[in-house]
C-alpha cells in the first residue's frame, strides 16, 4: 500500500482544485439530509496537508518513490493529525502500518487483516458518518485517515471483504450528511471526503469507480463526482504531457 503514498499527494492536489467549483454545484443540487441519517465522509484535499483545513494548499507531488536504500527521517506530524491518532488507536494502528517505507511480510499481513476486517470497516464508516456541527482540524484529520483506510481497502484487488468494502465506500459517498445550513468550511471538508474517496478509486481501481459513478446517476452527488472526474482526467492528461516533454 505504501507505494501509492506519493500518488495520494498528487490526488490531493487534484481534489483541492475541484472543491471550490465542484462543491458549489453539489450544494446547489443537494437534498437536505433526513433526520435519521448523519454521515460525514472524509476529507479529500487533506491528503496533501493532513489537518490543514478545507482550503489546504497542495504539496508538490513526489513522482518517484523514495530509494529503498534511503533511511527516512522521522516525520513530525501536525498537531491535529497527532491528536486524531492519539484518540483513535484503531486508526493509529492502520496509519503506522500504511506509512512504513519498507514493510515486512508480517506488516503486510497485519495491514491486510485490518483492511478486510468487517468490524473495523464498520467502525471506520461510523467515524466518517458521525454528525458534526462545526469544522475542526482534529476531526477532519480523523476523517482523513479513515478515507485513506477505505481507499486502501477498495484498491486491494484480492480483498476477501470487497463486497463489504464497496458497500462502505458507497455509504460514505452517497450519505446525505451535508446540511444546507452547515458552515461553509465544514461543508467543503465533508464534500472533499466524497471527492477524495472517489478520486482514489479513479486512480487505483477505475472499474470500481465506474460502478460507483453508475450508482450515483440521479442522486445528489452526481454533479460532484462528475466534476471530480473531469478534474482528475484533466490533471492526469497534463501530467502525462509534462512527463513526455524533454527536460
Amino acid at each position: 500500500m505504501n507505494n501509492h503514498r506519493h500518488l495520494r499527494w498528487a490526488l490531493g492536489a487534484i481534489v483541492a482544485a475541484s472543491l471550490v467549483l465542484g462543491w458549489m454545484v453539489f450544494r446547489r443540487d443537494a437534498v437536505p439530509p433526513p433526520a435519521a441519517e448523519t454521515a460525514g465522509p472524509a476529507s479529500a484535499a487533506s491528503t496533501a496537508v493532513p489537518g490543514g483545513g478545507p482550503h489546504r494548499p497542495s504539496v508538490a507531488p513526489q513522482l518517484e518513490p523514495p530509494s529503498p536504500a534511503a533511511t527516512p527521517a522521522p516525520v513530525k506530524l501536525p498537531a491535529a493529525m497527532q491528536a486524531a491518532l492519539d484518540h483513535n488507536p484503531h486508526l493509529a494502528a492502520y496509519y503506522r502500518l500504511e506509512q512504513k517505507v519498507l514493510p515486512t511480510g508480517e506488516d503486510r499481513d497485519a495491514l491486510h487483516a485490518m483492511l478486510s476486517d468487517p468490524d473495523l470497516l464498520e467502525r471506520v464508516v461510523n467515524d466518517l458518518l458521525a454528525p458534526e456541527l462545526m469544522y475542526t482540524k482534529d476531526v477532519e484529520a480523523k476523517r482523513l485517515v479513515a478515507v485513506e483506510f477505505l481507499g486502501d481497502a477498495a484498491a486491494w484487488r484480492d480483498n476477501p471483504a470487497t463486497g463489504k468494502v464497496m458497500e462502505a465506500v458507497e455509504r460514505v459517498i452517497f450519505a446525505d450528511n451535508i446540511s444546507e445550513h452547515a458552515p461553509e468550511d465544514l461543508a467543503q471538508s465533508l464534500a472533499g471526503d466524497k471527492a477524495e474517496l472517489y478520486t482514489q478509486l479513479l486512480h487505483r481501481s477505475p472499474d470500481r469507480a465506474a460502478v460507483v459513478s453508475s450508482h450515483a446517476q440521479g442522486t445528489h452527488v452526481e454533479a460532484l463526482l462528475a466534476y471530480s472526474k473531469r478534474q482528475y482526467d484533466n490533471s492526469m492528461t497534463a501530467m502525462r504531457t509534462d512527463e513526455s516533454q524533454p527536460h
